[in-house]
């Protein structure tokens, strides 16, 4: 595998763990703009995927935290 794919596998779990806050804050943000929410969640849905998966990876850099996530 690749460098990516083998940083998205170690970064997995922790974005797992992480999703559901990810996805809250998003939707959140994404409340005041004024499309329907069909179409925000063809945003909010990859937006929260990638911040999952990139918040996890920065936490796998964390020495204390790497053991966790």
């Amino acid at each position: 595998a690749g460098t990516v794919l083998r940083a998205a596998g170690r970064a997995a779990y922790g974005a797992y763990l992480l999703q559901a806050p990810v996805v809250v804050g998003v939707a959140v943000l994404a409340a005041g703009v004024p499309l329907a929410p069909e179409v925000k969640a063809l945003f909010v849905a990859p937006a929260s995927l990638l911040g999952s998966f990139a918040l996890a990876w920065g936490l796998t850099r964390v020495p204390g935290i790497r053991r966790i996530v």
